[in-house]
C-alpha cells in the first residue's frame, strides 16, 4: 500500500509539473504530451489482447507464462525502469535546448504563439538574447518582483469554461470506462472465441485507439472556442443511457440491464464515439486554455488549475461509475 501511495504521489507531481511546463509552449507540444499518455493505455490493451489470444491458441504458452510469473514481473519492471531513465535523460537534454529556454524565459501572448514559434526557430541571436537578458528584464518586471504576482482567482475565471469542460469530460468517461464498458458482452458469443473471451479485450483496444486517434487529430479542429467545448462536454452525458442499454452482463453471464441495443456493432460504435469525443475535447481544452493567458506565470498557474480540476473530474467519474453500477440489476 505504501508503494502504491508513493507511486501515486510521484505520478501526480510529475503530471502537474508537466502541464505547467507545456502550458508555456505552443499548442502542438501539449497535444504531443496528451497523445503520449493515450498511447501508453493503447499499448497496455494491445499487449493484454495478444497474450490472451496466444494463450487460447497455445495452452502451453499460457502455463509457461504462469510458471515464470516472477521472471515476467521482473522483466516488466525492468522495462519500466529503463523507460523512466530515458525520460529523465530526455528531459535533462530538453532543459538545455534553446527552444525550451526561449519559451520559459519570454512571455508569449496566446494568440500569436505560432509567430513566436517561427521566430524562436529562425532567429540567430536567440541564444545571445537569452544569455544577456535575465527573465526579469524580459518580462518587464520591477526589481521588487511585484510584477510576477498572479491572482489565482483571476486566472481561474479566465479559463473557467475549459476547466468546467475538463471536469465534465472525465466524469462521463470515468463513469462508463471501464466499469460499464467492461460489462458489455457480445450478443452472439457462440460465433467463436472473438465474440466470447476476446470481445471485452477487443473493445478495450477499440476504446483506447479511438481516444488516441482523436488526440492526434485535435490540431485539425482549431479555434473551437471555450463555450463550444463546454457544450460538447455536457452533451456527452448521452453516453450514460446509450452504453447502459447495451448487452451488459455480470460474471455469471446474466443480463443485468434492459437491453435496447442488441447489436455488437452499435455497442462498439457507442464506445468508439465516447472515446473519440473524450480524446478530442480534452486535448482541445488543454491546447486552447493557454491562449486566454498572457504571462508565463499565468499559464503555469493555469496548468495547475486544469490539473486540479482534472483530478476532481477523475475522482467524481470513479464515484459515478459506482452509482451507475448500483443502478443495474444485481
Amino acid at each position: 500500500m505504501m508503494s502504491i501511495l508513493l507511486v501515486a504521489c510521484a505520478s501526480t507531481l510529475m503530471q502537474e509539473g508537466l502541464l505547467r511546463i507545456v502550458a508555456t509552449f505552443p499548442p502542438q507540444y501539449t497535444q504531443a504530451v496528451v497523445s503520449g499518455q493515450s498511447f501508453a493505455g493503447l499499448a497496455v490493451s494491445l499487449s493484454n489482447f495478444v497474450i490472451l489470444w496466444a494463450g487460447e491458441d497455445d495452452t502451453r504458452l499460457f502455463h509457461s507464462l504462469h510458471a515464470n510469473a516472477d521472471l515476467c514481473a521482473f522483466l516488466y519492471f525492468l522495462l519500466v525502469f529503463i523507460t523512466l531513465v530515458l525520460c529523465l535523460l530526455s528531459f535533462a537534454i530538453l532543459t538545455r535546448m534553446t527552444l525550451f529556454r526561449h519559451y520559459q524565459s519570454v512571455d508569449h501572448p496566446g494568440h500569436h504563439q505560432k509567430e513566436y514559434f517561427d521566430d524562436a526557430c529562425s532567429e540567430a541571436d536567440t541564444v545571445d538574447t537569452l544569455d544577456t537578458s535575465p527573465r526579469k528584464a524580459l518580462l518587464g518586471e520591477e526589481g521588487d518582483g511585484t510584477g510576477n504576482k498572479v491572482d489565482i482567482l483571476e486566472v481561474a475565471f479566465k479559463i473557467r469554461f475549459y476547466a468546467a469542460a475538463t471536469f465534465f469530460i472525465f466524469i462521463v468517461t470515468l463513469g462508463v470506462f471501464p466499469g460499464i464498458t467492461s460489462a458489455i458482452k457480445s450478443v452472439q458469443p457462440d460465433k467463436g472465441i472473438f465474440f466470447d473471451k476476446l470481445f471485452t479485450p477487443f473493445t478495450l483496444i477499440l476504446f483506447n485507439t479511438s481516444d488516441f486517434v482523436a488526440r492526434l487529430s485535435a490540431s485539425w479542429w482549431p479555434g473551437q472556442g471555450q463555450k463550444k467545448v463546454l457544450l460538447a462536454s455536457l452533451a456527452r452525458i448521452i453516453f450514460f443511457p446509450l452504453l447502459m442499454l447495451c448487452n451488459l452482463q455480470n460474471k455469471s453471464h446474466e443480463v443485468i440491464t434492459t437491453v435496447l441495443f442488441r447489436s455488437d456493432v452499435l455497442a462498439m460504435l457507442f464506445m468508439a464515439a465516447c472515446a473519440f469525443s473524450n480524446g478530442l475535447l480534452c486535448t482541445l481544452a488543454f491546447m486552447e486554455y493557454p491562449d486566454l493567458l498572457s504571462k508565463n506565470t499565468e499559464k503555469e498557474l493555469g496548468g495547475s488549475i486544469i490539473f486540479f480540476v482534472l483530478s476532481i473530474g477523475l475522482t467524481a467519474g470513479s464515484l459515478m461509475s459506482f452509482v451507475l453500477r448500483a443502478m443495474l440489476k444485481p
